[in-house]
């Protein structure tokens, strides 16, 4: 049975409180309050809930699934900057999908790499709830693996989207700093080697990174190249849990990559201290 339609106020605006609970998942990150922001301009209502500094990734989602209260529940990470409509065409689509549809995916636009990505995510919980999170690298991968195994459907966007289309449900990756964008693709290269993720061509995606990096050799840029590099050099056998903002400052190379950055950056300032000497 699909849960009753939503109440409107005379302005038309949809009153989802009974019917869908937002979720933000924080550690604190510097996009969290321009996210929250975002998510005040929606236009619709609904429950509000944070899930604050909860790692390790699969016990936030967990907790989740466990504090909801309404039929639909959507995933936000602080790193989604979520367009007005956001909100209310997640839940149109889920709640107008049939019943055995378990969740629905909505395209962000991710900033760094230029081009629309899967982000986005709305659940039906009385399906969800049955299948709980393990504290496993992919664990929603997992999950998913799960559900369509027992004849559930999970709808996906198209990704061949530009950035201004109605499609994208809001922006990705807007406040990265070199230890994030380092595991953001150091995590999503090692789930492409173990062939648990859908992703581009590694050979192009690696010239694009190098190209990125020549073009604009910044400390993002570096640090986004390195992840998908060390990527490649890791045991990929070797079991692992789910991403833990507590250990980010051990992944692997990490603290390696960063003394050679700074290394490198003060041998760039002290050739250019000589030039800038003689101009002045």
């Amino acid at each position: 049975m699909q849960p009753a339609s939503p109440a409107v106020t005379a302005t038309g605006r949809p009153q989802l409180q009974d019917q869908v609970t937002v979720f933000v998942a924080t550690i604190g990150g510097p996009t969290y309050q321009a996210c929250l922001e975002h998510l005040r301009h929606q236009d619709c209502d609904f429950q509000l809930e944070v899930v604050s500094h909860v790692a390790p990734l699969s016990a936030a989602f967990q907790q989740m699934i466990e504090r909801c209260q309404t039929p639909f529940y959507i995933q936000v990470d602080e790193d989604m900057l979520l367009r007005p409509h956001a909100a209310r065409t997640m839940f149109e689509r889920l709640h107008s999908a049939p019943p055995d549809v378990a969740e629905v995916v909505g395209a962000l636009f991710d900033v760094h790499q230029g081009r629309a990505i899967e982000g986005l995510r709305i659940f039906r919980h009385s399906v969800v709830r049955r299948y709980p999170y393990d504290d496993q690298d992919g664990c929603d991968i997992r999950q998913v693996r799960r559900l369509l195994a027992d004849g559930f459907q999970i709808l996906r966007p198209r990704l061949d989207l530009a950035a201004d289309s109605p499609e994208i449900m809001g922006l990705h990756g807007t406040g990265y700093d070199a230890r994030s964008i380092y595991e953001r693709y150091l995590t999503f290269w090692r789930k492409h080697r173990r062939g648990t993720i859908r992703a581009p061509s590694f050979t192009k995606e690696i010239h694009r990174f190098l190209d990125r990096f020549l073009e604009e050799p910044s400390e993002l840029n570096f640090f986004a190249l390195m992840g998908v590099i060390t990527a490649q050099l890791t045991d990929i056998e070797a079991p692992l849990g789910e991403k833990d903002y507590r250990t980010y400052d051990d992944l692997p190379g990490y603290r390696e990559l960063r003394a050679y950055w700074r290394r490198c950056r003060a041998e760039v300032d002290s050739e250019d201290l000589p030039r800038k000497s003689r101009k002045s």
